[in-house]
């Protein structure tokens, strides 16, 4: 990955609806070159895809955001928590970590009653130890593209 590229990877992270002619006027290329770059690094998988953000009328809609962290009560049990995380539409990112918790788990809900209905029913799993949750009062993206 040359200067250009990461250029080009650095404008996409910021707006993935960047054009190509965007992208031209910026590293100072042809179109057609530009393409290719943006193509080869999604070959090459340094761009995974192209998503959406959230915008201002879906934060209206479910304005609490959290973090809850989950300690399971044995190992064998992740892949059937996994599986619930997976149904429920209030998760919109999970990962396994270190440390006491076995999951982080990212959740947004449409008021504090949700988020108390929401904690109620992880808590009730039977496959559940320990459960922390943290309201996120504010929050900023950061992208990869810093680390170039």
């Amino acid at each position: 990955m040359d200067d250009i590229d990461k250029a080009l990877y650095k404008e996409l992270c910021m707006n993935a609806r960047t054009t190509i002619s965007a992208l031209s006027a910026k590293v100072a290329l042809s179109m057609p070159a530009v393409s290719e770059r943006v193509r080869r690094l999604e070959n090459e998988g340094y761009i995974g895809g192209f998503t959406v953000t959230p915008g201002e009328k879906f934060n209206e809609a479910y304005p609490v955001a959290m973090q809850s962290m989950v300690k399971l009560k044995k190992a064998d049990q992740w892949d059937s928590f996994q599986e619930y995380l997976d149904r429920q539409n209030f998760v919109t990112w999970y990962g396994t970590t270190t440390g006491h918790f076995d999951y982080v788990i990212h959740i947004v809900a449409k008021d504090t009653n949700h988020v108390q209905h929401i904690l109620r029913d992880i808590n009730s799993l039977p496959s559940v130890l320990d459960m922390e949750s943290s309201l996120l009062l504010n929050q900023k993206n950061k992208y990869f593209a810093n680390l170039l």
